[in-house]
């Protein structure tokens, strides 16, 4: 079985195999990957934590705000669609 053949698969296949080789690429740096939250579930958590969300964006949302407008998008295989950028304050 080969972990870098993605191209039969579906795209939930493809982001779960995106994020499998996440979670091994992190875990060989001392940094294994132990969250799996939903954009609610982590506003929930931060929110129990002392903290409020001010912006919660994805790497779509960058490419639309920011890498755009300079002609330099990310493609769809650069992507991982799990990525989200947080933004908190303490309240």
């Amino acid at each position: 079985h080969d972990d870098d053949d993605t191209s039969s698969s579906a795209p939930s296949s493809q982001l779960y195999i995106k994020a499998q080789k996440i979670m091994k690429l992190t875990s060989k740096v001392g940094e294994p990957w132990i969250t799996g939250f939903t954009p609610v579930e982590f506003a929930s958590f931060l929110q129990e934590c002392g903290y409020q969300v001010q912006s919660d964006t994805t790497v779509s949302d960058y490419n639309l705000e920011y890498f755009g407008m300079v002609g330099r998008k990310l493609s769809e295989e650069e992507m991982i669609g799990m990525e989200r950028f947080v933004l908190a304050k303490a309240v």
